[in-house]
């Protein structure tokens, strides 16, 4: 994986950061960085990546014709 390659992560706590020695952990607080946090649980946060992507509708749809939920109106 390149520099500058996106890698989000989405789990209710922060894991995988990288230790006082460096490594290929996570690292969300520096400039730059291509890791993303999203902390929360994995379906909020499929959502909101469908949501801030402009696939909310879309996302709510599939979820309520396959799952059968009467899934959120996701804001566009």
């Amino acid at each position: 994986m390149g520099a500058g390659t996106p890698r989000p992560l989405v789990n209710r706590e922060r894991v995988g950061e990288a230790g006082p020695f460096g490594g290929p952990g996570f690292d969300f607080e520096s400039a730059g960085t291509a890791d993303v946090l999203y902390q929360g649980d994995c379906d909020a946060g499929a959502r909101e990546l469908a949501r801030l992507c402009g696939w909310g509708a879309e996302l709510d749809a599939l979820i309520a014709r396959y799952c059968g939920e009467d899934a959120p109106t996701s804001p566009e």
